[in-house]
């Protein structure tokens, strides 16, 4: 794992954590790189980070075909952010941003998630794994998820 710092002075410490995972998918094994962002609050600010990311080792010097993820907290409450800047540079993103924002009662839509790479499996059509196709008529989908912890996950 690795810490990519994207701190705009004198503005809060903001970072990307980049982790490549071995995936083997069918006969192959391939690299799925996963960078988790969290972007400052202001325009510019998200703008500049973003933009000193895609020039950042190691992300700048990664194929376009290499499967990988971005995803985390863009605070990008218009949605605009992501899609000038990812698109251009090869990624795609789902049709609808969901409501992350406030947690209580969410309204806008603050975190993306966007994927790029020559891996089937990061574009539509998703191929499940058939023993979740045969499993699907026997899950009960309505089984509620209790996820408190007690870490401490405000820190930022």
């Amino acid at each position: 794992m690795r810490n990519i710092d994207l701190t705009v002075a004198p503005k809060k410490r903001r970072s990307a954590l980049h982790v490549a995972c071995r995936i083997r998918h069918e006969h192959l094994t391939r690299t799925l790189h996963v960078f988790n962002l969290h972007l400052g609050l202001g325009e510019r600010e998200r703008r500049r980070q973003l933009l000193q990311f895609l020039a950042t080792h190691p992300f700048a010097g990664l194929r376009h075909s290499t499967p990988l993820v971005v995803a985390g907290d863009f605070n990008d409450v218009w949605g605009t952010l992501g899609p000038r800047l990812l698109g251009p540079a090869g990624f795609v993103t789902g049709p609808r941003r969901l409501r992350t924002f406030p947690a209580y009662a969410p309204l806008r839509a603050l975190d993306g998630l966007y994927v790029r790479g020559d891996e089937p499996g990061l574009k539509p059509p998703y191929k499940y794994p058939d023993s979740w196709a045969k499993a699907r008529g026997t899950l009960n989908l309505t089984t509620p998820f209790n996820f408190v912890t007690t870490n401490d996950i405000v820190g930022g």
